[in-house]
């Protein structure tokens, strides 16, 4: 995380948690509040080294290139625990005692596996069980990150409430969450509440062109991106092949040849032809439209603009794909033959 843009973008958050180091007030819970791009979860990151580092700032922050920050930063660090809905498996499976047979079916399970739609009970409680045990490695600080804390069950939140009720020495919590409200009460009162403050557009295209091109940049921002998310599609060489094809696309979309090309390359077996690629496809064709970047009247931009944002919604429902982009094909080139 960038410390100078972290301290720039929340100003407020910086030096509460700042003062929290370097006077060395931790609290033993934390709830950190924030919309989708407001940092938290990389906050998190960084506050949770900054307790163990030993190379901090002034202000107390790690310096996050050392073995105990790189460890933290890449899960492999036995006394930090990172829980999500996605990675909240890997740790109740970590705990469970099971033979070698069980351990290879269960190998052959986890292809198979769904993600979970909450942060399970199973997941606090092998939490716990890890804690339990004496810190294992150098710093004696244990700390845990729970991320999107409004998507635990409630069996989960009642147990972890038991967790942080009688806090045990050396042991942090951070939380996160965009809802506050969909925190229960009681924990709440028992965490520090650290709120975010959404980042300007500014801010975020100034953090995205540090690893993208201004108008990459500006399309994720218009469509929501997080800057993760952002970055696995830049790092993702099939991000520029979609862009450019869009373009040619809309270019020549009067043109039936410019139809064929696109089902070239979203053809049935094409790797293009799943949700992912095909929403980032939209995502451009509509940036393209709204901002100008091809040669259409008016009257079409308005048409081609209903007609992308409701083929972004039906897209969340199941579709036949190929089937769903013929039709936008046809939708479209009615629009620019009129």
């Amino acid at each position: 995380m960038n410390k100078e843009r972290f301290k720039r973008s929340q100003p407020i958050v910086y030096r509460v948690l700042s003062n929290a180091l370097t006077k060395n007030r931790l609290a033993h819970a934390y709830l950190f509040v924030g919309n989708k791009g407001s940092k938290k979860e990389e906050a998190a990151l960084l506050f949770s080294q900054s307790m163990v580092c030993e190379h901090t700032d002034a202000d107390g922050f790690a310096c996050q290139i050392c073995d105990r920050c790189k460890r933290m930063e890449n899960r492999e660090s036995l006394d930090f625990i990172w829980i999500s809905k996605e990675t909240q498996m890997d740790l109740i499976r970590k705990k469970q005692k099971k033979d070698a047979f069980k351990e290879l079916s269960q190998k052959k399970e986890k292809k198979e596996e769904k993600v979970p739609t909450v942060i399970k009970k199973e997941a606090i409680t092998a939490l716990q069980e890890t804690f339990s045990q004496t810190g294992q490695e150098q710093s004696n600080k244990r700390i845990y990150v729970i991320e999107q804390y409004d998507l635990i069950s409630t069996s989960a939140s009642n147990s972890l409430l038991k967790f942080i009720e009688e806090p045990q020495e050396g042991i942090y919590g951070i939380l996160t969450t965009e809802e506050k409200s969909n925190v229960l009460p009681t924990i709440q009162s028992r965490c520090q509440i650290i709120g975010f403050k959404p980042e300007s557009y500014q801010e975020r295209m100034e953090e995205l062109m540090d690893i993208t091109t201004e108008e990459n940049a500006e399309m994720l921002i218009q469509n929501g991106y997080t800057f993760n998310l952002a970055q696995e599609w830049v790092e993702n060489e099939e991000f520029e092949i979609i862009k450019n094809a869009a373009k040619e696309y809309l270019e020549e979309c009067a043109d039936h040849a410019a139809i064929l090309k696109m089902q070239q390359l979203f053809a049935g077996k094409s790797i293009y032809l799943n949700k992912d690629y095909i929403r980032i496809l939209l995502e451009w064709l509509l940036f393209f439209v709204k901002n100008n970047k091809v040669d259409l009247k008016k009257s079409q931009r308005v048409q081609i603009q209903t007609i992308l944002v409701e083929s972004m919604d039906t897209l969340r429902s199941p579709v036949d794909l190929g089937l769903f982009l013929d039709k936008i094909y046809n939708q479209l080139r009615k629009v620019v033959r009129s």
